[in-house]
């Protein structure tokens, strides 16, 4: 549920992304392939890109946020790396779960575990303010271009590695047409606030239809393990692991900073959490993630939160 990992699917005989939140920069690519294809069109950029290619003017009004406006890149080298480090370089891996009391509801600083919470996040069209009236809230029309990512707590939990989780859900569109569907899980610690993830069960889409499964794994308690997603009392210099499944997804993230501004269509955040995330499978890439308090996820890469609330009251479980 977090960085860009390109790899080969030769079902789908094109590269695909891995791992949650992260998979736009193919989904740019394959969504403009066939306008790219025909005599004259120009060739269509994924927003990470874009961003590296922009000017510093085009880069801050666009992202807004005080970390980019200090010239600290969203796509940047990473440095080589083993799964787990030694010493002060070491990402924590061992959450001591046995011990935790975990919850499928709850909130933490910065992140929203209640069902019918929502938010979308957009880039494209968005920008330019193209919005449409619906569920009460202003969201992004489609547009050419536009990657819309909608995620919802869902009313529905599902048990994993003796802990139950509850599911989230991400719908992504590109141009208005799905591209994927990723049900991703979740527990919280009431305590501390910690966030936990235990994995995502991933349909990439075409034409209506199921095409790739690419990047789902799930917490068994052997070889594929728990991640924290964000902790509940940041500090800088945190590093830590998201996604623990050798081969599938290695994510960890660093905390920059826990003090940010960033600015959205959605509003302007104070106190925002600012993560580094990179992943020893492709130990070149890095990416920045940013949360705002109360929220959760306000910006990823050049997706920024349109809106956010409660769609529908919380359903009791069944």
């Amino acid at each position: 549920m977090s960085l860009r990992r390109l790899v080969s699917d030769p079902s789908a005989g094109a590269l695909r992304l891995r791992g949650a939140w992260s998979r736009r920069q193919a989904a740019q690519r394959e969504a403009g392939a066939s306008a790219a294809d025909s005599p004259g069109a120009a060739r269509p950029r994924s927003p990470s890109l874009r961003l590296a290619l922009a000017s510093g003017i085009a880069v801050a009004a666009l992202l807004g946020c005080t970390a980019l406006a200090r010239g600290e890149s969203q796509l940047q080298p990473a440095p080589d790396a083993a799964p787990v480090a030694s010493g002060s370089e070491a990402f924590q891996e061992d959450f001591d779960l046995a011990n935790r009391r975990l919850s499928d509801t709850g909130e933490s600083r910065y992140f929203v575990l209640r069902p019918g919470f929502q938010k979308v996040l957009a880039s494209g069209g968005t920008a330019s303010g193209a919005l449409q009236r619906a569920f009460g809230r202003l969201l992004p029309l489609p547009g050419a271009g536009q990657t819309i990512l909608t995620i919802t707590v869902l009313d529905e939990t599902r048990e994993l590695a003796g802990v139950l989780t509850r599911v989230v859900e991400e719908r992504e569109t590109i141009n208005g047409q799905l591209y994927e569907i990723a049900r991703n899980y979740f527990a919280i610690d009431p305590q501390t606030g910690d966030v936990f993830y235990f994995g995502e069960d991933v349909n990439f889409y075409e034409g209506g239809r199921v095409v790739n499964q690419s990047g789902s794994w799930l917490a068994d308690g052997s070889r594929n393990r728990t991640g924290l997603l964000v902790p509940g009392a940041p500090t800088v210099g945190m590093k830590y692991y998201q996604e623990v499944a050798p081969d599938t997804a290695l994510d960890r993230a660093e905390v920059l900073s826990a003090s940010d501004q960033c600015s959205t269509p959605a509003g302007v955040f104070e106190e925002c959490l600012v993560l580094r995330e990179t992943t020893p499978l492709e130990p070149r890439i890095a990416e920045q993630k940013i949360y705002a308090p109360g929220i959760g996820l306000v910006q990823d890469q050049a997706l920024r939160l349109v809106s956010y609330g409660d769609v529908a009251p919380p359903q009791p479980r069944g």
